[in-house]
């Protein structure tokens, strides 16, 4: 731009479909297609982060963990494992289904994924897979007082006391895409709009959504439980009763939300 003697490339953005997005303490990090992996220290500069070579061609669906140890994970069982946002590494897990959901509740790290796959682990090393009453893809896990709850395809809602014996129940036939406990209540969404609420992961209140698009995520910020979704969608309620869209600048799918 200042004459013919001095030329710069912009900046290309990475294209990889971003599939999730978590808060650390201290950065952002995202995951989707190809083996990505971004992090950032303010939701707004991102890096690319490195990743072994042979994973390349995997899909990160999944990023969780604790705040001294992060677990991405994805497609035919992949696991990565880092203890900062800069350098990821690949571990061995007890299957090959593709993974979704990560969770850390204090104590251990929880999985989930298709075929029904559940893994508990404490050092994220060495798995444990329970049995579950489903083959359902499982997509998301929460922690709530007393019990862990995970969600997915075809309504899937699995609970647990012990982390080992689940219990299957079901409120809608709509893929369920993630589960959260914000703010005193579950919260779970998923396809044609569905929004459901509890307060004992056993009694759920279908919510009005006034949307028919597929809610993918859902955070809680400032007496606000908010919701994203395909088509740009992003959803607010200070009451989980009353939800309300907000403009956003964007029509394509979000699938994240932190």
């Amino acid at each position: 731009t200042n004459g013919a003697i001095s030329w710069h490339t912009p900046t290309q953005p990475v294209r990889s479909w971003l599939w999730q997005t978590v808060r650390m303490p201290d950065y952002y990090l995202a995951v989707g297609n190809y083996g990505t992996v971004l992090s950032s220290p303010d939701g707004y500069a991102w890096s690319v982060e490195l990743v072994p070579l042979s994973i390349t061609n995997s899909v990160l669906l999944g990023v969780g963990g604790s705040t001294n140890l992060q677990l991405a994970v994805g497609t035919q069982g992949t696991l990565l494992w880092a203890t900062n946002a800069y350098l990821w590494n690949l571990r061995t897990v007890p299957t090959t289904n593709d993974l979704e959901g990560v969770f850390f509740d204090g104590a251990q790290f929880l999985l989930c994924g298709d075929n029904g796959t559940i893994l508990t682990s404490s050092n994220a090393t060495t798995w444990t897979r329970p049995s579950t009453p489903t083959s359902a893809f499982l997509t998301s896990i929460t922690l709530f007082p007393g019990h862990w709850v995970v969600v997915g395809d075809n309504g899937t809602i699995l609970t647990s006391t012990n982390r080992l014996d689940w219990t299957l129940k079901q409120v809608t036939t709509n893929w369920l895409s993630q589960v959260a406990w914000l703010n005193g209540a579950l919260v779970a969404v998923g396809n044609n709009g569905t929004l459901l609420t509890s307060y004992d992961a056993a009694n759920w209140v279908a919510r009005a959504s006034g949307t028919t698009n597929w809610l993918n995520a859902v955070d809680y910020l400032a007496g606000t439980w908010f919701v994203a979704g395909n088509q740009g969608t992003v959803l607010g309620s200070p009451d989980l009763t009353n939800w309300v869209s907000f403009p956003t600048l964007t029509s394509k799918p979000l699938y994240g939300l932190a």
